[in-house]
């Protein structure tokens, strides 16, 4: 059997009743069940961050998925690894959802095209076709991944808008 995400909620909840594939519950039933638990937990952490003055971080996966643009030809893109109605409250939810990935380039090679890393990775911030990225406060489209780098930002986004 695949494993589905949402699965994890229910055996934290310690349901003895839970499916065993997203479908088990009926068409469409598991999604909605998943997303429930999500709006749940979501508003836990909301209680977390009002009531205890807690950030919160939400790290995931993500994986390459096909993206049907009605204006363009389609095109893959990396996307958060859940359900696409997870992946919008979630996305909704966050203040920011910031895409971190390997600084590459790439590089001619007579006909073939090869990428390069060196190891320094990156925050992005804003959308761009290849990944989902936002912020609600004007941060640089690419900062270093590490925390002080965000934070400070962070800070000079909230002072220039201020």
């Amino acid at each position: 059997m695949p494993r589905w995400h949402g699965a994890q909620l229910w055996r934290y909840r310690g349901d003895a009743s839970a499916p065993t594939g997203i479908d088990a519950p009926g068409f469409g039933k598991g999604y909605t069940a998943v997303r429930e638990q999500w709006v749940k937990l979501l508003d836990g952490l909301n209680f977390l961050h009002r009531h205890k003055a807690m950030n919160i971080i939400l790290l995931s996966h993500v994986a390459i998925k096909p993206f049907n643009d009605a204006v363009h030809e389609s095109y893959d893109r990396w996307e958060m690894k859940c359900n696409k109605n997870v992946n919008a409250l979630i996305k909704d939810w966050v203040d920011f959802n910031l895409f971190a990935n390997y600084q590459t380039e790439t590089i001619k090679d007579g006909s073939k095209t090869r990428g390069v890393s060196y190891g320094k990775r990156a925050l992005h911030t804003q959308f761009a076709a290849a990944f989902d990225a936002k912020s609600r406060v004007a941060l640089p489209p690419k900062i270093d991944l590490s925390w002080n780098a965000f934070v400070t930002s962070y800070a000079d986004a909230l002072q220039a808008s201020s």
